[in-house]
């Protein structure tokens, strides 16, 4: 009789955490899809982006390291994309883990179109990542000196000796 009582007591606790799991992944649905986002900013595809962002998902959710999709499309230098999220709702001033904003990922990477569109969509071009740098002391650092002199042209901040 005590061994039916104690199987009866695990399967009502195991019916019980399966239930609070199930209500829980149902209640953060597009929680999960949120990776799925990053993935398809990272690797270009725009389609699954529209799909997801039409779901519901949450297009300002950072990973671990603070990353959100519109700095993986950034970084990549997708400009459709950007113009999507941006038109989602997608904070473009948001920072990273180090203090990165998706206008200083395009502009190391040398992605001209992206900063112009990230500048004409508010993004801030005096914010600093933690070394101090701005985004035109990012494309300086890297190089892309056509994409400095755009940034140096529209920006209040016009130094570029901001060194670590």
């Amino acid at each position: 009789m005590e061994r039916i009582a104690s199987s009866k007591l695990l399967t009502l606790i195991s019916v019980l955490i399966v239930s609070l799991v199930l209500s829980s992944i149902m209640e953060c649905g597009s929680t999960i899809r949120e990776p799925e986002l990053n993935y398809s900013c990272r690797h270009g595809n725009i389609n699954k982006v529209q799909e997801l962002i039409s779901s519901g998902v949450n297009v300002n959710i950072q990973d671990k390291n603070g990353w959100t999709a519109l700095m993986r499309a950034a970084r990549y230098g997708y400009t459709d994309i950007v113009r999507l999220l941006i038109d989602n709702g997608a904070n473009v001033n948001f920072k990273d883990r180090n203090s990165w904003t998706a206008l200083m990922h395009a502009a190391f990477n040398g992605h001209a179109d992206v900063v112009r569109l990230l500048k004409d969509k508010g993004a801030n071009t005096s914010a600093t990542n933690n070394h101090g740098w701005t985004a035109l002391v990012c494309a300086s650092k890297n190089g892309h000196m056509d994409v400095a002199q755009m940034l140096k042209n529209s920006s209040t901040n016009t130094t570029v000796n901001n060194q670590p």
